[in-house]
């Protein structure tokens, strides 16, 4: 009988699509202080905002025999739009990971783009995911980002703050919890034009972090400083 058909054995964790007040967050907290970096690092990042969630059912066939076929539901696939903040400008990132795995190496020296694997499909019943189109902002962005504009109705740069957008990212097949992310940047330029010597091995000139911290941080009068020698 129709009725007595066995239905797909279904974990239990893969059951009822999630809400956004279901997921957690590894880096999501308020009054955490972004970071300013020298040289090359390796930095986990502070989720400014998420939302704009959609659930997309994952479906499996069975062949019913002479009734023809069933469709179940036997979970869901998740996207996300995020901001990731990372840190103050930098020079250039070169690395995106998710989870401490790298998933794109690159050289982005401006504001632009990239592709990376953004979640992780399940082993059973999951599904196949293209790679994500992630926006980055290097420090100097002047206008919003318009989908960041559209989703939360400010019109907000984030002028000084290296971050990451993600528009309607793949984060996993029946999770609960957002992927944690992270990138490889540098910053070896201080002080902008007319410095040379700046960067040692993708380390930063370790006079040159003296003179920026002195002038630009403790606000030092650049004229008690020795630059020629």
């Amino acid at each position: 009988a129709y009725f007595l058909w066995p239905a797909p054995q279904v974990p239990s964790s893969q059951q009822g699509k999630a809400s956004l007040d279901d997921f957690s967050f590894p880096t999501n907290s308020n009054g955490r202080v972004i970071p300013e970096v020298f040289g090359t690092n390796h930095l986990y990042g502070n989720i400014l905002w998420a939302g704009d969630l959609n659930a997309v059912p994952i479906t499996q066939e069975t062949d019913m025999g002479k009734k023809g076929s069933r469709t179940d539901i036997v979970g869901y696939s998740y996207f996300l739009g995020l901001a990731y903040a990372l840190c103050g400008c930098v020079d250039s990132i070169t690395e995106f990971r998710q989870d401490n795995k790298i998933m794109a190496t690159f050289s982005l020296t401006g504001d632009g783009s990239f592709n990376a694997k953004t979640g992780k499909t399940a082993e059973i019943y999951g599904s196949v995911q293209p790679d994500t189109a992630i926006r980055a902002y290097l420090g100097s962005q002047a206008t919003a980002d318009s989908y960041l504009a559209a989703e939360t109705g400010y019109d907000i740069a984030y002028k000084g703050i290296t971050y990451l957008v993600f528009q309607n990212a793949f984060v996993g097949d029946n999770v609960r919890a957002c992927p944690m992310y992270s990138c490889v940047v540098k910053r070896t330029n201080l002080n902008g034009a007319g410095w040379t010597n700046y960067d040692i091995a993708g380390d930063a000139n370790p006079a040159h972090m003296l003179y920026y911290i002195m002038v630009n941080m403790l606000k030092v009068s650049d004229t008690l400083m020795d630059i020629a020698t």
